[in-house]
């Protein structure tokens, strides 16, 4: 009966270890088409041609965002990896002016811009 229990117990163990132990993605693979087709690498380099449709989108004119980039750029900014290019300060500035813009959940922001969801949560106010 001893026995019994103590496979159990190992088993139940062996299995806890395993699941403990479960490996997850670095960058899932919807999101490392980000440069290709994200909504910062087409939509918004399309709509900074036309200043109107920009500021609807945005909330702030492309002279506004340069500038305001200017001034925070340096602060949101994150060094690239050997593993992954990181997010780019106008990137990040612009997926929180589209969250503050529209007040879509995170979630929504960050599969339209093709970024993990915790970017989202950590970036905004």
């Amino acid at each position: 009966m001893a026995e019994i229990t103590t496979i159990a117990c190992l088993y139940l163990l062996w299995k806890r270890e395993r699941r403990r132990n479960a490996r997850r993605l670095w960058v899932h693979h919807i999101n490392r088409s980000r440069t290709e087709l994200g909504e910062f690498h087409r939509l918004l380099q399309e709509l900074r041609l036309d200043d109107d449709r920009f500021q609807r989108y945005l909330r702030s004119t492309p002279a506004q965002f340069d500038d305001l980039l200017a001034r925070i750029g340096a602060r949101i900014s994150r060094l690239d990896t050997n593993y992954r290019r990181s997010i780019s300060a106008s990137e990040r500035l612009s997926i929180c002016l589209r969250y503050l813009a529209t007040g879509d959940s995170y979630r929504t922001i960050a599969n339209s811009f093709r970024v993990g969801g915790l970017h989202c949560l950590r970036h905004h106010p």
